[in-house]
């Protein structure tokens, strides 16, 4: 629970002149609770080899998943694997088949490839007909439990208190919360993962401890926040499935690229959408408190480019 109020805090960040809500001192005084200490903590989903109970992502005789045919992995998330090195690149991704026959070693950062997710659809096939593309690792296809699926990780909770730290709300050392959650979801790659599948590179207890240096915070408050984000993206795509996007509208991070050719934003192919709309059974059903919320809102137009209250300054 003090966790979670937490990460609702650090969604509040722009409401922080708000005296009723009290953001900054609320959070210091949650800060000081006891908060999760390890991923054994995450708040998380556990599989079974059970049919409706399997990893989301599996395909063995138990649940079957035509899903797994274009589990490509994207090149926002690949690229910044490979860019700061980062072995557990081998743990959620396969190497691309065309760069293997070009001579590339599965061992090899460079043999991974992501597509990138605003590419229209031709092309994206295109890529995954010729291999150009990195699919997920074998063993989430392979394992009907895999590994379990967080909604709320420990490595959060540390990425928050380190930005927490950078934005002046805690007086704490942002680069010790920072390294704290990369080697939280390293070790929980290490614990899940094996040899098999790892490609030959693993994620031994030396690397996990020295690597948060070789990314160490730097630059500007704003750079360092960036890095910080980038890194919960990374520690993250494999669980709350829309932690990222929610990140990407609040701080702009990580830099997600939007291609006008392929955004389905009805009403502004140049802008990424900012909300979703009412769904249609609230429509149907709740029809006069609908209204009046997206009058209240809105200015009464529902649509997919209205600013929340919540990222509003």
């Amino acid at each position: 629970m003090n966790s979670f109020e937490l990460y609702v805090l650090m969604n509040l960040d722009k409401k922080t002149s708000d005296s009723d809500l009290n953001v900054i001192s609320k959070f210091q005084e949650v800060s000081l609770r006891p908060l999760m200490r390890d991923f054994n903590d995450n708040f998380a989903v556990t599989f079974n080899n059970s049919k409706g109970y399997v990893y989301r992502w599996s395909n063995t005789p138990t649940e079957l998943n035509n899903f797994t045919q274009y589990a490509m992995l994207g090149a926002t998330y690949i690229d910044l694997l490979k860019d700061h090195k980062d072995r557990r690149l081998f743990y959620v991704a396969e190497p691309a088949e065309a760069l293997l026959k070009q001579g590339k070693k599965e061992s090899d950062f460079d043999a991974y490839i992501g597509v990138e997710s605003s590419d229209d659809y031709n092309s994206t096939i295109d890529k995954a007909n010729s291999g150009m593309k990195s699919d997920i690792n074998r063993r989430y296809e392979e394992s009907a439990t895999a590994e379990t699926a967080g909604l709320l990780c420990h490595w959060d909770i540390e990425f928050l208190l380190a930005e927490a730290s950078v934005r002046g709300w805690i007086n704490n050392d942002p680069q010790v919360h920072y390294a704290n959650g990369i080697r939280s979801s390293m070790e929980f790659y290490a614990h899940f993962g094996s040899d098999e599948y790892n490609h030959g590179v693993e994620l031994d207890q030396e690397y996990i401890e020295a690597y948060p240096l070789t990314v160490a915070l730097t630059g500007s408050d704003e750079n360092r926040i960036k890095q910080i984000i980038s890194q919960k993206y990374m520690a993250g795509l494999f669980h709350n499935r829309f932690q990222a996007w929610f990140e990407f509208r609040r701080t702009g991070y990580p830099e997600f690229i939007l291609n006008p050719n392929s955004n389905m934003n009805p009403t502004d192919n140049t802008k990424f959408p900012t909300r979703w709309q009412y769904p249609q059974n609230e429509l149907d059903y709740n029809t006069e408190n609908v209204r009046e919320a997206v009058q209240r809102q809105y200015n009464g137009s529902d649509d997919f480019n209205g600013i929340m209250w919540i990222l509003q300054d």
